[in-house]
This record gives C-alpha cells, structure tokens and sequence, in this order.
C-alpha cells in the first residue's frame, strides 16, 4: 500500500519527535486519514507499505527512526531540512 504524508501537526517542540499526528492520502484507494505518531509507525512497519512525502526534488521515502519512541523521518535528499517538517502544518 502506498501513503502520502501530507501535512503534520507539532506539540511541545519543532524536532521530528514532536509530531503528533499525520495527514496522509492514499492515491490508489483515494483515501485520506489522520493518525497518531504510533500507529503510523506501525503502518510504515508492515510489510507492504511504505510512506513517501512529495518534494520539490520528487517522491522522498518515509523511515522508522527506532528510539524510544520511534518515530518517523524521511530519508535523506537535497533538503537539509527533513521533508516531513517542511510539509504543512494543521
């Protein structure tokens, strides 16, 4: 299955932890949804899906940063900022 991560929402800082929930779309089912930080984890972890953020430079992959708790990052592009921090917030 594949996500789009379309906008995030912060609490209590600026860093990639702080994300408290996700906008995602799901072209191929024509979905969309918000969820929490965990169970987009979980989601990203399950065989078959993968996550991606549309950049200027194109489609950047979603990755499980595994602290405690884990948490998402994009993997690294030309953007010095993470792409999930450079979506919009809501």
């Amino acid at each position: 299955m594949l996500r789009y991560i379309t906008a995030v929402h912060l609490e209590g800082g600026l860093g990639l932890e702080h994300i408290a929930e996700y906008k995602w779309d799901e072209p191929r089912t024509r979905k969309k949804g918000s969820s929490a930080p965990s169970a987009m984890v979980e989601w990203v972890r399950s065989q078959g899906n993968n996550a991606y953020v549309r950049a200027k430079t194109g489609d950047v992959r979603v990755a499980v940063v595994n602290a405690n708790p884990p948490y998402l990052r994009t993997e690294p592009d030309a953007l010095k900022q993470d792409n999930l921090l450079a979506l919009p917030r809501f």
